[in-house]
C-alpha cells in the first residue's frame, strides 16, 4: 500500500508535451500569421481555432501582454489569473512559432506583476488564485522549455503556496 501511495505522489516525468514538430508545415495561403492549428487529441474544432487566429490578429494577446506588464496600472491578481487561465486553456493549440515568441514574454511580465505588485495588490494573493497562474503555466511552459526546467519554474512559482 505505502509503495502505491509513494509512486502515486512523485512527480511525474512522462508529463505529455504537445507535438509541434510539424507546425512549420502549415501557412496560411494569405500570408496571415497563424497563432492557432488543430491538434489531433487536444481540439479538433476549426471554429475554435479561427477564433483564436482572429483574437491574434487582432491584438489580443498583446492587448493581454500590455495589461499584464503595464507598471503603471498594475494588473489586479485576479485580471492576471483569470487571462493565465484563459491563454493556458489555449497552449496546446498555439502554434509554435507563436508559443515561442509569446510564452517566454508572457512568463516574465507575469513574474515582473507578482514580485514588484504594490501593496494593495499583494492583500489581494489568495492560494487559488496563485493555483490559476501555475496552472495555465503548467500548459504554456510544456511548450517552451524542458521539463526539468518546467518543473523548476513551476516550484519557485509554488513558493508563496508555503
Amino acid at each position: 500500500m505505502a509503495k502505491k501511495l509513494h509512486m502515486g505522489s512523485s512527480s511525474n516525468t512522462d508529463d505529455p508535451v504537445v507535438d509541434d514538430s510539424n507546425d512549420r508545415v502549415y501557412t496560411d495561403e494569405s500570408g496571415k500569421k497563424i497563432y492557432a492549428i488543430i491538434r489531433s487529441g487536444y481540439c479538433k474544432s476549426i471554429f475554435l481555432i479561427n477564433l483564436v487566429n482572429d483574437f491574434g490578429r487582432l491584438g489580443g494577446f498583446e492587448k493581454v501582454y500590455e495589461r499584464i506588464s503595464n507598471p503603471v496600472g498594475w494588473a489586479p491578481i485576479e485580471t492576471v489569473s483569470s487571462l493565465i487561465s484563459i491563454v493556458g486553456g489555449l497552449g496546446t493549440i498555439l502554434h509554435r512559432d507563436f508559443a515561442l515568441e509569446y510564452i517566454p514574454k508572457l512568463k516574465d511580465a507575469v513574474w515582473k506583476n507578482l514580485l514588484e505588485s504594490p501593496e494593495s495588490n499583494i492583500r489581494n494573493f489568495t492560494k487559488d488564485k496563485i493555483e490559476a497562474i501555475t496552472s495555465g503555466f503548467d500548459v504554456l511552459l510544456k511548450r517552451v522549455v524542458s521539463l526539468p526546467e518546467k518543473q523548476e519554474v513551476m516550484e519557485t512559482m509554488r513558493l508563496g503556496d508555503v
